[in-house]
């Protein structure tokens, strides 16, 4: 069996606050929720009012449903957008009715224009630099670029320690 490690960084301060251990045959989208809940509940209990309000992701979590989320929660959502064509509206429109494909439109656009301005920029610069970086140190000098134990409680203790 193989594991995947998600974490959630606080950008400014440079801390992570959640490492989540997945199931490596899940896709990003499916368990940056899990990911999200974990690192406010965190945030939450250090005592900061509100909880997360922004969230910087990269590409590979760029889905409708996780944009859907981010618009629902409340969370000002910076996705990076992959390079692809243009979206069909007409075909979704028809499949899931006018209600869905609003609410999809609206997350998506505001995404769009977030991650396209000048703070959304910024942020994913420094989503690049940190949390990438942190993965490195655990990878070559942590000794985690493979973990010799079974079982999800195993990897997540060796990953937390």
């Amino acid at each position: 069996m193989a594991y995947k490690v998600e974490d959630a960084m606080d950008i400014q301060s440079r801390i992570t606050v959640a490492a989540e251990v997945h199931l490596a045959d899940q896709g990003d989208p499916a368990t940056v929720g899990k990911t999200l809940r974990s690192a406010d509940e965190t945030v939450m209990n250090a005592g900061v009012e509100g909880g997360i309000r922004e969230v910087v992701l990269d590409r590979g979590y760029h889905a409708d449903a996780v944009l859907e989320t981010l618009d629902e929660k409340g969370f000002r959502g910076y996705v990076a957008e992959p390079k692809r064509g243009r979206r069909n509206w007409t075909k979704q429109r028809r499949r899931d009715g006018e209600e869905c494909v609003t609410r999809r439109k609206r997350a998506l656009y505001g995404n769009r224009r977030r991650s396209r301005s000048r703070r959304g920029r910024q942020l994913q610069k420094l989503r690049a630099e940190f949390p990438e970086r942190g993965f490195a140190h655990l990878k070559r000098t942590g000794g985690l670029a493979r973990v010799f134990v079974r079982g999800r409680r195993e990897v997540t203790k060796k990953v937390q320690s």
